[in-house]
């Protein structure tokens, strides 16, 4: 357990670039039916650049694991896309047991990377040093398919042979060994060309970034600290803690339920996040803004913290605009608003017009709301405030909006995921650790215990006397079975990375949500809003917005038409061409429609959920999902407007 800091500082990083291309190795894997099994295992390719591309072809799992983890890629970073969820299945199975569980990084359910020590070698001067190499999932680098990378890199994925998706994988197996089946050309080209797109769009990704790094997010912060962090910016820990509370997600809300009459019509904000990290929300009249005005946050090194102060002292520090903060407060709500102005947490993020309770807001949702008199605040339980600091990302984003505005792809596709993927750091927490083991081993217990325990155990020895506040517990996935995970519960400051400063990212995404509202205030001033998400508004079509598809914070309208809604991010969209599609979260394209509410589809098991509900790892099982009819966050009336919940026109 680390000593609470009372000043952490995130520092410059010196810009040192150690990539290089060799240091990429790519793979793919082709199986009959998509099965993630190493009996549906059919060919592999492997691609390298070692002063020239450098493809090797495998019909055997076994040689390709071997390669993949021999001497040769001793220091090098294997990319597979959607790799955790399919390649790496196929290779390793149960990648905790393969790897090692201290050696497989999960955020959640979403793998990031596996490490595999190689050797052990000594060195010149006589000590002893461990060569790894990197299983990375690409996945966390380009969240989309790898035929929306293809055409990024206006290089053409080609289609999938019909012979790959075989019934008969014994009889296709035998022919392959007795040469009566050949892979054909075009097969293996397939293969190649998958890892060459991959190959090609990482190797663009890392020369931008300069540092092979496991996903956009941390690249991100690489290089906005190498080429952007201008000086260091100290935290009071202790205190940047509170915004922690503040910290909400985006606003996705229905404001009606049902088929539209006519349609909708859809509008984004222009990267809302970026926007919001450097501009400070404005007043939307449907006019372009002739400018804007640079955002502001909480010194993090001058954090105060006044408790229980009286109403009079607390709107003297609201209302000061040299003031920035966060408050956490008891007030009643104005019940006659036809929508929320501050987010609740319970089990969902909503917007109801309910009374508040010891709820967490930052300065800029507050102001707002005070001003539009939503809420009378009857107790301040604590504020923390500071003074104010200007942002510290106005280059990063002016640069980096440009050039994805002029530039060729795939720069512009990189640009826009650094861009979007820097706020969310700033909030990481890591709260636990899991480790997965095989039974109860004793040994492995003492290991963790001696790391963890927080009375400062002198020996790797298992405990048996389990301390009350022990952080370690083993639990079995069920009475019947020996495995299950070891977890690692840690306090609050122990989970705090050097790069977390809370108030960023709790007021970059107050800041957005306020820009929501002053979008939505328009809207539905002038016209019809159905529904929001995020950045994005479903209007009636006679409502003329004013856009400016370039200009980062303003509007711009989108080709889609929306039909129907059915609830949060579920509706029914019509393309350009006439075609309708059900969105809906958590559903697949080619899932099947088994009436309005329930959809099948096939799922592959993926470690984690494999290992919890004791299922073949990476094995297909065909999954019948329903969805809740009643929407929850909000009342539904007779005509399909949606009000708050705790709204009364009295």
């Amino acid at each position: 357990m680390r000593e609470k800091l009372q000043l952490k500082r995130f520092s410059k990083r010196k810009n040192r670039s150690d990539y290089e291309r060799e240091k990429i190795v790519v793979l793919d894997i082709e199986t009959r039916g998509l099965r993630a099994t190493p009996d549906n295992f059919l060919f592999g390719v492997v691609l390298e650049y070692n002063a020239g591309w450098e493809y090797r072809k495998f019909i055997n799992l076994e040689a390709m694991r071997k390669y993949i983890t021999s001497y040769r890629m001793s220091g090098k970073y294997i990319f597979a896309h959607n790799g955790g969820n399919f390649d790496y299945l196929i290779l390793f199975g149960n990648m905790f047991k393969f790897f090692g569980s201290e050696n497989v990084i999960y955020n959640g359910s979403r793998f990031i990377y596996a490490k595999y020590k190689i050797r052990e070698r000594e060195t010149a001067d006589g000590k002893s040093k461990n060569e790894y190499c990197y299983f990375y999932d690409s996945l966390n680098i380009a969240n989309c398919s790898l035929r929306e990378i293809g055409d990024i890199m206006d290089t053409s994925k080609g289609i999938l042979s019909d012979k790959l998706y075989s019934s008969n994988m014994q009889r296709w197996n035998n022919n392959l060994l007795w040469g009566k089946e050949k892979i054909t050309k075009e097969e293996w080209e397939y293969c190649k060309r998958d890892c060459y797109i991959l190959f090609n769009f990482l190797h663009h990704f890392y020369t931008l970034i300069e540092k092979i790094m496991p996903t956009v997010a941390s690249s991100a912060l690489r290089f906005f600290r190498t080429n952007y962090l201008e000086r260091d910016i100290h935290v009071r820990e202790e205190l940047d803690f509170y915004f922690h509370d503040a910290y909400y997600g985006g606003r996705v809300e229905a404001y009606y339920i049902g088929k539209i009459s006519d349609y909708a019509v859809v509008y984004d904000i222009n990267s809302l996040y970026p926007f919001s990290m450097i501009y400070k929300p404005y007043e939307f009249n449907n006019t372009i803004p002739d400018k804007y005005e640079f955002t502001v946050f909480p010194d993090p090194s001058k954090l105060n913290i006044i408790k229980n102060p009286s109403l009079d002292l607390f709107y003297q520090i609201i209302n000061n605009s040299e003031y920035e903060g966060m408050a956490n407060i008891t007030a009643i709500t104005n019940k006659k608003f036809e929508f929320g102005y501050l987010p609740v947490r319970d089990g969902k993020l909503y917007f109801p017009n309910l009374d508040i309770d010891n709820e967490s807001y930052c300065f800029p949702e507050l102001r707002l709301a005070i001003k539009r008199k939503y809420i009378d605040i009857k107790h301040v339980n604590y504020v923390v405030f500071a003074p104010k600091m200007e942002t510290p990302f106005k280059q990063f984003v002016l640069d980096l909006y440009e050039k994805k505005k002029n530039s060729p792809e795939p720069f512009r596709s990189i640009y826009k995921r650094i861009l979007n993927s820097l706020y969310g750091k700033f909030a990481e927490h890591r709260k636990e650790e899991k480790y997965y083991l095989e039974y109860y081993d004793r040994e492995k217990i003492g290991e963790y215990q001696y790391e963890y325990c927080p009375k400062g155990k002198t020996d790797k020895s298992f405990c048996e006397n389990r301390c009350l506040d022990c952080p370690i517990n083993f639990q079995p996935f069920s009475i019947e079975r020996e495995d299950g995970y070891l977890t690692v519960k840690k306090d609050d400051f122990d989970g705090l990375l050097n790069h977390t400063i809370f108030c960023f990212s709790a007021y970059i995404t107050s800041y957005s949500r306020v820009q929501n509202i002053l979008f939505q205030e328009y809207i539905r001033t002038h016209g019809k809003i159905y529904y929001t998400d995020t950045d994005s508004f479903f209007c009636n079509p006679e409502l003329e917005l004013i856009t400016d598809k370039d200009l980062i914070g303003c509007l711009k309208k989108e080709k889609k038409i929306i039909s129907a809604i059915y609830g949060c991010k579920n509706y029914m969209v019509k393309s350009e061409e006439g075609k309708y599609d059900k969105i809906i979260k958590g559903i697949p394209k080619y899932a099947k429609e088994i009436d309005n509410n329930t959809f099948e589809f096939e799922h592959i098991y993926k470690l984690k959920e494999a290992l919890r509900r004791n299922k073949p790892i990476g094995e297909v099982d065909k999954v019948l999902k329903e969805l809740k009819e009643k929407y929850d966050k909000g009342i539904i009336i007779n005509n399909g407007d949606v009000k708050p919940i705790g709204y009364t026109s009295e």
